[in-house]
C-alpha cells in the first residue's frame, strides 16, 4: 500500500506541478518535450500521483546529475512503485500517468555514459511497462518511450541490451505483438533515430557537459545505438503485414534518403560507428532479397539497392581501418550475393577496380588476411567480362591479371617487412586462388582460352611471381604455385602454357645457381615436388637443373651443392647424372668434396653393390688418413636402411676407431654406427664398448662413449661390456657433479626436526652430465627394459657410485655421499627401477666389500632416497643383525637416521631389539659395541614409542636374569642400561621388581658389614634401578617429592648412614681411648664409594626428597663441603705450578655440582644470602604442598642458603684458580705444562661441564661469585680474577671448540656476567674487584673537572677504551688483540652490553661507554659480522614471532645476554647480541642497518626485528616513559601521556602562554626505525620555532642511544636553557649535549663561541687539528 501522504507534502508536490507547469513543461519537464497536457487534466490531482519520494527521484534522474546521483534516484523511483516482490505499490492508471515523465528520463538515461545506469533504467522501464498493462498503449505514439527503448535494446552494451530486451519480451508477449507496438510506434521511433544520425559528432549533442573523452564516447553510443536500431526496426517490420507496417516502410525510406545510405556515419572518423553502419547496410542488403518482404517494404529496400551499391562499392577507396575491413567485406559479399545487378548501378573499371587494385598492392592496409579470403567469392560474383577482356594493350584476361599484379604487389610488400611475414603469407592463398580461377573457369569462356592461360602462367606466374618467390625464398609460395601447375596441367587448354611454364622454371632455376642461396631454395623445391611425386609427368624438366648441379658439384664443390646432388639422386636416379659410376667418381676422389657420403648414400638406394668400393678405399688408408673415415661417417648417416651396411669389413673399420676414439673423425664413424643401428655384429660391440670404457673419455670419447651407451644392445653378449661402459660414464658423472653443484642448508622449520634440509642446486651441467641427461630423458622412450639389461643397468650404476664413494674421506664426506646417492637413485628410477630392486642392488654391492667402514654412511646416505626399510628388507637376517648393531654402535648424530627408520617400523623393531638382547648377554663385559648400539636404539624408541619398550617385559626379565649371577662384572653395563629400559613404575614391575629386591637387599648387607670397604658401583646401580631415561645425561629434573616406591633408596642410604655413623663413633673411641681403626670410614670411603653415595643422592632428590631429613640434608652438605674443599686445595696446588698426588678430588666435586643442580631444581625459592653474616632464605612453591614445605624447612634447618654460598664459592674459585694457572702457564710460554693442563681439563670435562651449568643457570649465584673472586684476588695468585676468567674466556684448548674449553669458557662468562662481578667485568681499566668502583669515580671526577675548566686542553684524553675505562682485557678482546674465535669476541659484546642496559640512563659510565662505541665505530663492524651469519626469513611477509626463523623464536628480549639464553643451543648467538645490540645502542644499529647492503637483506632484518624484538622493546619504553618524572628547572611544564593501543605518547609542553602538543609514534620495527614526530597542536608558537623544536626532538630520538622518555626529558631541558639564555653549541645545536647531558663551557678566545667539551674533542680527533671550528683559530691562541 502507498505510504499516506502528509498535507504538507501534498502542498508541495502541488507546488512542484505547478511551477514546472507554469513554464509550458508537463510535470517535471523532463526531455525537451513542450507540449500542454497536464497529468492533472486526465487524471486528476498530482498529489494522487506523485508523492514526494517519486517527484524528487523523477526530478534527480532527468537532470544533469552525477551518476551516483542517477542510480541512487533509480533505486528510490523503483522503491516508490514496486516492493520488494516486484509488485507495484500503484494502480495501472497511476503508473501510465507517471510513465509520460519517465519516458523523457529514459530517453535521457539510455544515453548516460555510465553502463549500470543504462542498465538500471533499462531494467525500471520495463518493470514499469509491464505494470502499466494495456494503458501502455497510448503512450506509444505521444512520448518518447519505444525509441528510447529501442535504442536500449541495441546498446553495445550486452547486459544492457540483454535487460531491455527482456523487458519488451515480458511486456509484449508474442512476435506479432512486438511487431504491431514497433509499427504503431514507428514515427516516433523514426524520427527520433534521423535526429540521432543526423548528428555528425559530438558538437551535435544537445548535452556537451564532460570531458571531451565522455562527450565522444556518448556521441559513439548514440549512433551506435541508433544504427541498431534502424537494423532491429528493419529485420521486425519487413514481413510484418499492417498500415502502421506500410507507414514504416514509407519512413524507413525516408530515413535512407535522409541519411544518404548512412554517408555521414561512413565518412566519420569513429571506425566503430563505421562498422556498424557497414553490418547495418549488409542488413538491408540481406533483407532486400527476402521474398517475404511486404510489398511496401520490397519496393522500398529494393528501390534504395543502388544507392546501396554505390555507397558500398566505394568503400574500397575510403576504408584503411583494419578493424573495420572485414565489415566492409561482409557488405559488399552480401551485397553481389543478394543482388547480382548491383554491378549495374557503377562504371565497375572506374568506380570499383580501380579501388580493388589500390587495396590489393596497400597490403589490404594491415587486413590481408580478411581480403585475401575475400577475392575469390568477389571474382566468382563479377561479370566475367569485367576479368576476362583485353586490356589497353590487347593482352588477353586485363581484368583479373590487373588484380592478381595488384596482389603480387602487395605480397612485395608485406614479405619485405619481417613484422608483416605473416600477412604475407596469408595472401598466397589468394594469389593461387586467383589463377585457378582465372585458368579453369574464366579462359574456357573465351575464345582464346590457350593465350589466357599463357598469358597467366609463363609470363606471370613464373616470369615473375616464382623468380621473385626464388630470390626471397619463400617455399610456401614455391609451392603453391608449383600446385597450381600440377592441377592445370592435366586441362587440355592449358597443358603447353603449363609444359612452357617448367621449362621456363628450368632455365631460372639453373641461373639461380650462380647464387647459393638462391640455388639452395631452388634445390629445395625441386626435393619436395619430387618427394611429393606431383611433377612425374614433367621429370624431364628438372633434369637440366641436375646436370647442372653436378656440374657446380664438379668445379666447386660445397656442403650445400654436394646435399643438393644428393636430394635430386635419391629423387631422380642416377640416370639424370650419365651413371652411379660418374657420380662414384666425384665422391672418391682425393681430397673427397664437403658431404660426398650424403651423395654416395643416394647412390647405393640405386646401386647397391657399390658399398664394398668404399669400404676398401677405408680400409686401405693409412690411419693418418682421416678423410676416408670421413666420407663414410656422412655415408653412414645418409643411408636410411642401415642394415644393408652390415658386413666383416665394416666391423674392422670400427674396432680400429674405437682404439682411436679420442680422435674427432674416429668419434663421428662411432657416433653414426651407433645411432644407425644394427650395422656391427655383437662381437664388434662388444670390443667397442672395451675400447671406449678405458681409452680417454674427454672430447670425443666421451661423445663415443653416449652415442654407444644408449640405447641399450639387444644382444646378450654384449650386455657385460655394456654394463661396464655405463658404470664408467657414471663415475664421471658423479665426479663432475661435485665441481658444478651447490650445496644450501635451510634451517629447520621447527625443534621436531631432526636435521636441516639439505638442497643441492646446479650451477652448470658439465659435458659428461649433459649427455647422462640426455641419456635418462631417452629412456622415457622405452617401454620396458630386458631382464639382463635392467639389472646389468643397476649394478653397473650402484657399483660406479660406491666405488666412487670409497675414495672419499670419511670426515667430509657426508654431503657428497648426499649427493651421489640422490643422483644415483635419480638414474635407477630415470630407467624405470623400483626402490626395492634399487635397495637390492646397493646391499649386494656392500655384501662383497670388504669396507665396512664406508658401507654405513653410504647406505646411509642412500636411505634418504629410499628409505631404510627396503634396505634392511635386502639383507640377509644374520647380515642385517650384524649391519645393525654396528650402525647402532655408532655416535648418535651419524646414525639418527637409521635408528628412527628402525624405531618407525614395528617389524624391524621387534627383531632389532630381540637381537640386541641377545647379543648384550651373549658379550664380554669389556665389549662396549653391543651396549652402544642397544643404548642409542633405546634413545630413539623412547621418543618414538616408549609404552613400547615399557610392555617388553620378559625381554627386560631375560636379560637382568641372565647379568644377575655376573653382576659385579656387568654392574657398569645395567648401570647405563636399566634407565632406559625399565617402565615407568619405579619398582621396576615384571620386568625387574624381582632382581631388584634382591639387589638392595644384598647391598644393604654387604653396606652392613664393616670389614668390607663400600662399593660405589652396586650403588650406582641401585640408583640406576629408580633413575628412568630422562634422568641421565645430565639432567636436573625433579620428578616428585615424595614417591613410596623408592623407599629402597632410603633403606640404602640410612644403611650407609647407620655404618658411617658407627665408623665415626669407632674411630672417636680409637682416638680416644687408643685401639685399632681398622675397618674405618678413612679406609672403607673411597672415590668410587662417594661416587655411589652421590648417585643415590641424587635419584633420592630426583624422586623422594621429602623423605629426607634434616640430619640427612646436614650430611648431604657436609659431604659437599667435603668434596668441594679437597678440589679447592688441588686447584690451589695446580696453580701453583705443583702436581696433585692421587685423588684430586675432580669427580667429587662434579658430583657435588650435580647435587647442587637438583637442589636447585626443587620447587622452591632460593633467598641468596645478602652477605656473609646473612643466612638467605627458602621459600617453597605452594602449588607443591605439604612435600615442598618439608623440603623446605629440612633444608633450612640444615642452613643450606648459607652452606651453599660457601660451597659455590669454592666451585668458583676452582674455577679461577684454573684461569691463574693457564695465564702463568701462557706468561712463561710453557707448552709441556699447557698441554699437561689442557689434558687434565679434558679430562675432567664432565665436571668442568657440571660447573658451567651452575655458573649460567638462573638460580642466584651473585654472593658466590663476589667472594670467590675476592678470594682469589687477596690470594698470592699470577694474576688477578677478572683477568684469570678472561684467560679462560679467549682460551684455545685442545681444539677451540672442544668440550673442556667450551665449558670453562661457559663458566667463566657466567660469572663475569653475574651481578657482582659485571661491574669489573667491564670497566675499572686493570683494577682489582675491590678497587673497580674507586677508579669509576677517580674517572668520573677527571672527566667532570676538565670539562669545568674552560682553560683545560682537550686535545688528548687518551684512547677511547681509557676515556671510557673500559676493562683491558675486554677491550683487547674487542679490538681484536687477543687471537680468540668470532663466538669469543661476541661474547666480549654481550658482557659490554649487558653492562650497559644494567646502568641508568643518565649514568655517566654509561654515557662513557656508549661514545666509546660511537668513536671506535665498533657496532658497524660487529654489525656487519653478526649479520653475515645471522639467519634470517626466506620472505617479509612475517606477521609475528612463530613466522620468523627458529632461532629468533622464544627469545626473553628484556635480557637477551643473559647466560641461560647466550649458551643455549636452540638459539642463535648472532641474533642475541644483535637484540642486546638493539636495545642498548639503537641508534648506531639504525644508522648500520640503513646503509646495508643488499637492500632485501635489510629489509629481510626489518621484517624479524618487528615481529620478535620490537614489541619487547616497545613494550620497555612506555613503561620507562610511564615511569618517568618529568620535573623542569624553568618555567616550562612537560606533561606526558603514552598509548599503548597506538603506540603514540602525546607530550604537551607549556610555558606562560604557550604550548606545543607532539605526538611521538613508535613504528612497527622500533627502535630499528626512529620514532615518528607529528605536531599535534601549538599554541603561541612561532612556525621558525616550531621547526626548530622538531628539528631538535628530531635529532634527539634519531640519533641518540638512549631510550624515548630520555630524548623527551633532554628536549624539555633544552627548552628550558634556551629560554633561561643559554646559547645552543655550534658542532650539535642542541643546549645540552645528547650524550653526557653538559651545557657548552669551552669558550674560544677568538670569536668568543661556546662548544660542548666532548663536541670540541670529537671536532679535533677528526679534523686532526685543533683550531677552532668556526674561526678556524689555532685553539687556545687570539690574535686581539
Amino acid at each position: 500500500m502507498p505510504t499516506p501522504r502528509t498535507a504538507a507534502s501534498r502542498d508541495r508536490a502541488s507546488r512542484a506541478v505547478g511551477a514546472s507547469t507554469a513554464i509550458g513543461l508537463p510535470g517535471f519537464g523532463f526531455g525537451g518535450y513542450a507540449g500542454s497536457s497536464s497529468l492533472r487534466d486526465e487524471h486528476g490531482s498530482a498529489e494522487e500521483i506523485l508523492d514526494d519520494d517519486v517527484a524528487s527521484a523523477l526530478r534527480r534522474c532527468a537532470q544533469k546529475s552525477s551518476t551516483a546521483t542517477k542510480m541512487k534516484a533509480l533505486r528510490e523511483l523503483g522503491d516508490a512503485l514496486f516492493d520488494s516482490n516486484g509488485e507495484a505499490r500503484k494502480s495501472a492508471e497511476a503508473l501510465t500517468a507517471i510513465a509520460r515523465p519517465w519516458s523523457r528520463a529514459f530517453d535521457r538515461l539510455v544515453g548516460d555514459g555510465d553502463v549500470g545506469c543504462r542498465r538500471d533504467a533499462s531494467a525500471l522501464s520495463g518493470k514499469l511497462a509491464v505494470a502499466c498493462g494495456k494503458s501502455l498503449g497510448r503512450l506509444l505514439k505521444t512520448t518518447p518511450l519505444m525509441g528510447a527503448w529501442v535504442k536500449a535494446m541495441c546498446d553495445p552494451a550486452s547486459e544492457v541490451a540483454e535487460v531491455a530486451r527482456e523487458g519488451f519480451e515480458k511486456t509484449f508477449t508474442s512476435e506479432e505483438r512486438r511487431a504491431m507496438a514497433l509499427a504503431r510506434a514507428h514515427d516516433a521511433i523514426m524520427s527520433d533515430l534521423i535526429d540521432c544520425l543526423k548528428r555528425r559528432g559530438p558538437q551535435d549533442m544537445v548535452f556537451k557537459d564532460g570531458t571531451e573523452t565522455e562527450r565522444h564516447a556518448r556521441f559513439e553510443l548514440s549512433s551506435r545505438s541508433a544504427l541498431g536500431a534502424v537494423r532491429f526496426v528493419c529485420e521486425r517490420l519487413c514481413t510484418f503485414q499492417g498500415d502502421d507496417s506500410d507507414g514504416a516502410a514509407k519512413k524507413f525510406g525516408a530515413l535512407l534518403d535522409e541519411l544518404s545510405c548512412f554517408k555521414t556515419q561512413i565518412k566519420g572518423e569513429f571506425s566503430s560507428i563505421r562498422r556498424d553502419a557497414y553490418v547495418t547496410l549488409a542488413v538491408i542488403s540481406k533483407k532486400s532479397a527476402d521474398n517475404a518482404l511486404t510489398p511496401a517494404w520490397r519496393d522500398v529496400l529494393r528501390g534504395q539497392m543502388p544507392k546501396v551499391a554505390s555507397t558500398s562499392f566505394d568503400l574500397l577507396t575510403s576504408e584503411t581501418e583494419p578493424g573495420a575491413i572485414r565489415d566492409m567485406w561482409e557488405l559488399i559479399l552480401c551485397l553481389i550475393t543478394s543482388t547480382p545487378d548491383a554491378w549495374d548501378a557503377i562504371d565497375i573499371e572506374k568506380d570499383f577496380m580501380h579501388a580493388l587494385r589500390k587495396h590489393f598492392k596497400r597490403g589490404s592496409y594491415g587486413a590481408a588476411g580478411v581480403s585475401a579470403p575475400s577475392l575469390l567469392p568477389l571474382l566468382a560474383h563479377m561479370p566475367p567480362k569485367s576479368l576476362s577482356s583485353r586490356d589497353a594493350e590487347g593482352a588477353a584476361m586485363g581484368g583479373l591479371v590487373g588484380i592478381l599484379d595488384a596482389v603480387f604487389t602487395g605480397w612485395s610488400l608485406l614479405s619485405a617487412s619481417a613484422v608483416r611475414s605473416n600477412e604475407a603469407r596469408e595472401t598466397l592463398p589468394a594469389m593461387r586462388e586467383g589463377v585457378l580461377y582465372g585458368v579453369l573457369k574464366l579462359a574456357p569462356t573465351t575464345d582464346h582460352a590457350e593465350e589466357c592461360a599463357t598469358r597467366v602462367l609463363v609470363d606471370r606466374v613464373v616470369g615473375i611471381w616464382m623468380r621473385e618467390f626464388l630470390a626471397r625464398g619463400d617455399a610456401m609460395a614455391l609451392d603453391l604455385m608449383c600446385d597450381a601447375l600440377n592441377i592445370l596441367g592435366s586441362k587440355p587448354h592449358a597443358k603447353s602454357a603449363v609444359i612452357e611454364a617448367w621449362a621456363k622454371l628450368s632455365d631460372i632455376t639453373e641461373d639461380a645457381l650462380n647464387d647459393p642461396e638462391q640455388g639452395e631454395h631452388a634445390s629445395a623445391m625441386y626435393a619436395r615436388l619430387c618427394t611429393s611425386g606431383k611433377v612425374t609427368a614433367f621429370a624431364e624438366a628438372t633434369a637440366p637443373f641436375a646436370r647442372a648441379v653436378l656440374e657446380q658439384a664438379k668445379t666447386s664443390p660445397s656442403t650445400q651443392t654436394m646435399q643438393r646432388l644428393a636430394d635430386l639422386v635419391e629423387s631422380l636416379g642416377v640416370a639424370p647424372f650419365n651413371g652411379a659410376q660418374n657420380l662414384m667418381d666425384l665422391c672418391l676422389r682425393a681430397p673427397a668434396p664437403p658431404n660426398a657420403g650424403a651423395v654416395i648414400a643416394a647412390v647405393l638406394k640405386h646401386e647397391a653393390g657399390l658399398w664394398d668400393t668404399v669400404l676398401g678405399r677405408t680400409m686401405r688408408a693409412s690411419s693418418e688418413d682421416f678423410s676416408s673415415v670421413v666420407v663414410l661417417t656422412d655415408t653412414v648417416r645418409a643411408t636410411k636402411n642401415a642394415s644393408s651396411l652390415k658386413c666383416d669389413a665394416m666391423d674392422d673399420i670400427v674396432r680400429r676407431c674405437a682404439s682411436q676414439s679420442s680422435l674427432e673423425s674416429c668419434s663421428n664413424l662411432l657416433i653414426a654406427v651407433a645411432e644407425a643401428g644394427s650395422i656391427v655384429s655383437a662381437s664388434a660391440s662388444r670390443d667397442v664398448f672395451e675400447s671406449l670404457s678405458s681409452g680417454e673419455r674427454e672430447g670425443p670419447g666421451r661423445k663415443a662413449l653416449r652415442s654407444w651407451i644408449w640405447p641399450p644392445p639387444t644382444d646378450a653378449e654384449v650386455t657385460a661390456s655394456w654394463s661396464v661402459a655405463i658404470g664408467v660414464m657414471f663415475a664421471d658423472v658423479l665426479l663432475e657433479s661435485q665441481l658444478n653443484v651447490e650445496c644450501v642448508i635451510h634451517e629447520a622449520a621447527n625443534e621436531s626436526d631432526s636435521e636441516h634440509e639439505v638442497e643441492y642446486v646446479e650451477k652448470h651441467l658439465g659435458e659428461t652430465q649433459r649427455e647422462w641427461r640426455s641419456i635418462e630423458r631417452d629412456t622415457q622412450r622405452i617401454a620396458e627394459l630386458s631382464y639382463d639389461a635392467r639389472n646389468s643397468l643397476a649394478m653397473a650404476i650402484v657399483q660406479a657410485a660406491a666405488a666412487m664413494a670409497r675414495t672419499q674421506h670419511l670426515g667430509e664426506s657426508e654431503l657428497v655421499f648426499r649427493l651421489w646417492a640422490q643422483i644415483s637413485i635419480h638414474a635407477l628410477r630415470s630407467f624405470k627401477l623400483s626402490d626395492d630392486v634399487s635397495a637390492k642392488c646397493f646391499v649386494d654391492e656392500i655384501t662383497e666389500s670388504v669396507d665396512d667402514e664406508v658401507n654405513f654412511y653410504w647406505l646411509d646416505a642412500v636411505a634418504r632416497e629410499i628409505g631404510w626399510t627396503s634396505l634392511l628388507a635386502a639383507m640377509h637376517a644374520d647380515d642385517r643383525i650384524t649391519f645393525t648393531i654396528d650402525a647402532l654402535s655408532l655416535p648418535s648424530s651419524e646414525n639418527k637416521v637409521f635408528t628412527a627408520a628402525i624405531c618407525g617400523d614395528k617389524k624391524l623393531r621387534n627383531v632389532t631389539f630381540s637381537s640386541l638382547i641377545d647379543a648384550m648377554v651373549a658379550a664380554p663385559s669389556e665389549d662396549e659395541s653391543v651396549e652402544d648400539a642397544l643404548l642409542n636404539f633405546l634413545r630413539t624408541l623412547r621418543d618414538v614409542d616408549a609404552a613400547w619398550i615399557d610392555s617388553q617385559y620378559e625381554v627386560v626379565r631375560y636379560f637382568v636374569s641372565t647379568s644377575k649371577p655376573s653382576i659385579d662384572e656387568r654392574s657398569r653395563r645395567l648401570t647405563r642400561l636399566l634407565p632406559w629400559l625399565l617402565p615407568s613404575d619405579m619398582s621396576g614391575g615384571e620386568h625387574a621388581g624381582q632382581f631388584i629386591s634382591e639387589l638392595v637387599r644384598d647391598t644393604i648387607v654387604g653396606v652392613e658389614n664393616r670389614r668390607r670397604p663400600l662399593d660405589g658401583t652396586r650403588f650406582e646401580l641401585i640408583a640406576a634401578c629408580f633413575s628412568r631415561h630422562d634422568d641421565v645425561d645430565g639432567s636436573s629434573f625433579v620428578h616428585s617429592l615424595q614417591d613410596e616406591a623408592c623407599a629402597p633408596l632410603m633403606e640404602v642410604y640410612r644403611a650407609i648412614a647407620t655404618r658411617e655413623a658407627a665408623e665415626a663413633a669407632a674411630s672417636a673411641a680409637a682416638a680416644r681411648f687408643g685401639g685399632d681403626r681398622s675397618g674405618t670410614s678413612a679406609e672403607t670411603r673411597t672415590s668410587n664409594a662417594e661416587a655411589g653415595i652421590a648417585a643415590l643422592t641424587a635419584a633420592i632428590i630426583r624422586r623422594t626428597a621429602s623423605s629426607f631429613e634434616s640430619r640427612d640434608w646436614g650430611a648431604v652438605v657436609g659431604r659437599l663441603d667435603a668434596w668441594t674443599a679437597r678440589r679447592v686445595k688441588s686447584a690451589e696446588v695446580y696453580a701453583d705450578g705443583d702436581a696433585v698426588d692421587g685423588d684430586d678430588g675432580s669427580r667429587a666435586l662434579s658430583d657435588a655440582a650435580m647435587v647442587i643442580c637438583l637442589i636447585d631444581s626443587l620447587p622452591m625459592e632460593l633467598l641468596e644470602p645478602k652477605d656473609k653474616p646473612s643466612s638467605g632464605d627458602l621459600v617453597p612453591y605452594a602449588s607443591h604442598g605439604a612435600a615442598a614445605m618439608t623440603v623446605a624447612k629440612a633444608l633450612a634447618h640444615a642452613g643450606w642458603p648459607r652452606e651453599r654460598a660457601d660451597i659455590i664459592e669454592r666451585l668458583y674459585r676452582c674455577v679461577i684458580l684454573a684461569g691463574t694457572e693457564l695465564h702463568d702457564i701462557c706468561e712463561d710460554e710453557d707448552e709441556e705444562r699447557r698441554a699437561a693442563f689442557w689434558a687434565r681439563c679434558c679430562s675432567e670435562t664432565l665436571m668442568w661441564t657440571r660447573v658451567a651449568q651452575l655458573a649460567c643457570a638462573n638460580a642466584p649465584t651473585n654472593l658466590s661469585a663476589l667472594h670467590a673472586g675476592l678470594a682469589v684476588d687477596n690470594h698470592d695468585a699470577s694474576c688477578e680474577t677478572i683477568s684469570a676468567l678472561y684467560r679462560l674466556l679467549t682460551a684455545n684448548g685442545v681444539t677451540r671448540d672442544d668440550e673442556a674449553t667450551e665449558a670453562l669458557r661457559r663458566a667463566a662468562y657466567g660469572m663475569l656476567a653475574s651481578k657482582t662481578l659485571m661491574q669489573s667485568a667491564v670497566v675499572g681499566i686493570d683494577a682489582s674487584i675491590s678497587d673497580v668502583a674507586k677508579v669509576e669515580s677517580a674517572l668520573d671526577a677527571a672527566l667532570a673537572a676538565v670539562d669545568e675548566n674552560e682553560n683545560a686542553s682537550v686535545e688528548n684524553f687518551g684512547t677511547p677504551a681509557v676515556s671510557a675505562g673500559l676493562r683491558e682485557d675486554l677491550a683487547a678482546l674487542l679490538s681484536g688483540e687477543v687471537d680468540a674465535p668470532h663466538t669469543v669476541v661476541l661474547l666480549g659484546w654481550a658482557l659490554l652490553l649487558r653492562y650497559i642496559l644494567s646502568l641508568s640512563i643518565g649514568s655517566s659510565c654509561r654515557e662513557r661507554l656508549v661514545n666509546y662505541t660511537r668513536e671506535t665505530k665498533a657496532v658497524a663492524t660487529l654489525m656487519r659480522d653478526i649479520t653475515q651469519s645471522m639467519p634470517l626469513p626466506e620472505s617479509m611477509d612475517i606477521e609475528s614471532e612463530s613466522d620468523a626463523p627458529l632461532a629468533w623464536r622464544g627469545i626473553d628480549w628484556s635480557d637477551p645476554t643473559s647466560p641461560t639464553q647466550i649458551f643455549d643451543p636452540r638459539l642463535s648467538l648472532e641474533v642475541l647480541i644483535y637484540g642486546a645490540t638493539l636495545h642498548a645502542l639503537p641508534a648506531s644499529v639504525r644508522t648500520f642497518v640503513s646503509d646495508m647492503k643488499p637492500q632485501r637483506d635489510a629489509k629481510l632484518l626489518e621484517a624479524a626485528t618487528a615481529a620478535t624484538v620490537s614489541p619487547a622493546l616497545i613494550a620497555d619504553e612506555f613503561r620507562a616513559v610511564s615511569a618517568m618524572t618529568f620535573t623542569s628547572d624553568g618555567s616550562g611544564s612537560l606533561t606526558v601521556k603514552p598509548s599503548v593501543n597506538t603506540r603514540e605518547v602525546l607530550t604537551t609542553y607549556e610555558i606562560d602562554e604557550s604550548s606545543l602538543q607532539l605526538a611521538v609514534k613508535l613504528p612497527n620495527s622500533y627502535p630499528l626505525a626512529p620514532a615518528e614526530l607529528v605536531c599535534a597542536e601549538r599554541v603561541g608558537v612561532s612556525e621558525a620555532r616550531l621547526r626548530k623544536w622538531m628539528l631538535g626532538i628530531s635529532a634527539i630520538l634519531k640519533h641518540q642511544n638512549g631510550a624515548v622518555a630520555q630524548g623527551l626529558l633532554q628536549w624539555q631541558r633544552n627548552i628550558d636553557a634556551e629560554f633561561a639564555g643559554v646559547e645552543p653549541c655550534p658542532i650539535c645545536y642542541a643546549v645540552l649535549h645528547p650524550v653526557d647531558h653538559q651545557k657548552p663551557r669551552m669558550s674560544c678566545r677568538q670569536c668568543s663561541n661556546t662548544f660542548h667539551a666532548t663536541c670540541l674533542y670529537t671536532w679535533f680527533r677528526s679534523s686532526s687539528k685543533s683550531s677552532c671550528p668556526l674561526c678556524v683559530t689555532p685553539w687556545g691562541a687570539t690574535y686581539r
